[in-house]
This record gives structure tokens, C-alpha cells and sequence, in this order.
């Protein structure tokens, strides 16, 4: 049988449910109508995808599927400075090691995910799984992200046709599809019922690693997490932590990604080694930068076992 045929008979099978009599015919020229368009109908799916108790009989495709170990980053939609902060450098420094990152394109947490992926280089890979069909990317607003992701050599995915909007019903299956994808799915910030949870409910029904940051338990944002963490999940500080939980994950020999920090990194190594234990207000009152630079900074120092940060928010030295 020739691939667009078979192609043709798990649309069929995609629309239907089951292989019914088809109009082969009819079915290749859509196909071929999608490809000239750059979106790719493919019939053989990313080995974590095909091992699932149920795989989608197909995926369509706009770029390409990075040959990199996958760890998908979900959360809230309505992230604040220090989560946004935290998710971009951490998909930053995984993507810079050589993992690709996978999550959903939304708002807040995804899109830092995205960002943070593509931050790490021409070669930062990240894929962006779809609730509606690859014709239209949404949110609109997101258009230029997208654009990116496939301009630095990742992909869009979505196993609706390429005309089919996101109805609300198609994100449970996207959620599936994300957590699929990846040897372990990383949440930060999620409230108790959302979108997030469902993508944690997905990757344990499929036998895959969760992982998730804990926070307040006075912040609703981290009622969600807090409760995968109370249930077993694996409780993350740090990027070590993420590697301890899934060892699938390529990881670069330190001298690999050494790299040099900017003045205002060193300014603040500069600080805490010689007032060791300062607080994160008498660090930003130093060095007279806004906050949500500060932050930022020294979350990417953090990352780098540079410093650690105790719960009381004090800072210290981890290299002498």
C-alpha cells in the first residue's frame, strides 16, 4: 500500500472510528492540499506517542519533530513574575543541555516554557502541541511565537484537521497529547481544578514521571501542585532535581555549558560573597535594579548552582 493511501485510510479512521470503505481518491487530494500548505499528515508517530494504551491514529505537523529526549512544562495561564521567571530559565538550561521542551502555546506558564526553549540558542527545541487545527494558531496573539518555534527547528502538533477550530473539549485531548509526548511532565503553578491538573491526570493514567514545584499553601496557584506533590509526585527545587526524577534526559558535561554571566550576575555573585545570607530585598536595595530584574537574574544563578536560597529568602554562596 503507498503511504498517502495509508494516510488516507487512518484519516478515514480519524473521522469515522474505525477503517470504513473510503474515497481513497478524495481523501489523497486532501492530503496533498494540507502538504502544499506545509502541513505534514503523519502516520508514524513519535515512539512515546505510539506506546500509549490508546495512540491517535495520526498526527498533523507543521516543522519537525526534534529527535531530542522530551520533558513537557504545563501551568497556569495567570503565572506571576517569579513562576514565569522560573519556568523560562529552567526550559532554557534543559533545552541548552539538549531536551526538547513540550507544552501548549496558552498563556502564562506555556508560553514562558516556549520562550525559555528558544532562548537557549539557534538549536533550542520545543514543540507546541494545539487544541484546534494547525490552519489557525491560537491564541491569535501567539502567531509570532509559533512562528518562532518552527523558525529554530521545532514543531507545531495537533491531531485535529488542519480546519477544525479549538473547541473546549479538544484541550483534554491536546493535555493527553503533551504529557504522550514526554518521558515526564513538569508542572508549576496550577490551581486545584484547571487545565494543568488534567495534563497531571493524563501523564499518570499513561504510566509517565510528574514533577511539580511546591508553594504557599495560601496562594490558590499553588493549591493544584501542592496537592500532585501531597499525592506522590515528584517534589522539584531545583534543575537537579529534574534530572534526578527522569534520567532519560540528556544532560551536558558541566564544561559544556559554563558560560559567562553578564555584570550584573556578577555584581550579585560579587555581593553574596561577601555578606552571605543577604536577603532579596537588601540585594535589589544594592544593586538598585528593578525587581522583577533581580529576580530573574538570580533565579538563573540559582539554576546554575551558583547560590542557594533558603526559606527565608536569604541568599548564599555555593562556590567559594
Amino acid at each position: 500500500m503507498e503511504i498517502l493511501e495509508k494516510k488516507a485510510l487512518l484519516l478515514q479512521k480519524l473521522r469515522t472510528g474505525f477503517e470504513a470503505e473510503a474515497d481513497i481518491p478524495a481523501l489523497v487530494q486532501e492530503i496533498k492540499s494540507w502538504e502544499s500548505e506545509g502541513i505534514s499528515v503523519v502516520c508514524e508517530l513519535p515512539r512515546l506517542l505510539s506506546e500509549l494504551p490508546v495512540p491517535p491514529p495520526l498526527l498533523f505537523l507543521r516543522g519537525e519533530i526534534p529527535r531530542k529526549p522530551t520533558i513537557a512544562i504545563v501551568g497556569t495561564r495567570k503565572g506571576d513574575p517569579q513562576a514565569i521567571s522560573w519556568t523560562k530559565e529552567t526550559a532554557r538550561e534543559l533545552a541548552r543541555q539538549g531536551n526538547c521542551v513540550v507544552s501548549g502555546l496558552a498563556y502564562g506558564i506555556d508560553k514562558a516554557a516556549h520562550e525559555g526553549a528558544l532562548a537557549s540558542g539557534e538549536h533550542g527545541a520545543t514543540i507546541a502541541v494545539l487544541a484546534g487545527g494547525l490552519r489557525t494558531i491560537y491564541p491569535r496573539a501567539h502567531e509570532r511565537l509559533a512562528d518562532r518555534i518552527l523558525d529554530q527547528g521545532g514543531a507545531l502538533i495537533s491531531i485535529h484537521e488542519p480546519s477544525l477550530p479549538p473547541l473546549p473539549h479538544y484541550f483534554l485531548e491536546r493535555n493527553q497529547i503533551i504529557s504522550g509526548l514526554s518521558f515526564g511532565t513538569l508542572v508549576i503553578q496550577a490551581a486545584s481544578r484547571s487545565g494543568s491538573i488534567a495534563t497531571a491526570n493524563a501523564a499518570l493514567d499513561q504510566g509517565r514521571e510528574l514533577l511539580t514545584i511546591p508553594g504557599s499553601i495560601f496562594n490558590p496557584l499553588f493549591e493544584g501542585t501542592n496537592r500532585l506533590i501531597k499525592c506522590g509526585a515528584h517534589m522539584i527545587l531545583s534543575l537537579e532535581d529534574i534530572f534526578e526524577a527522569l534520567p532519560q534526559l540528556s544532560r551536558a558535561n558541566k564544561e559544556e555549558v559554563q558560560r559567562e554571566y553578564s555584570k550584573d550576575e556578577e555584581d550579585i555573585l560579587e555581593i553574596v560573597r561577601q555578606e552571605e545570607g543577604i536577603s532579596l530585598n537588601q540585594l535589589i536595595e544594592k544593586l538598585k535594579l528593578p525587581t522583577s530584574s533581580v529576580v530573574s537574574l538570580v533565579t538563573d544563578l540559582e539554576l546554575n548552582n551558583e547560590i542557594t536560597i533558603d526559606f527565608r529568602d536569604r541568599i548564599y554562596s555555593i562556590k567559594s
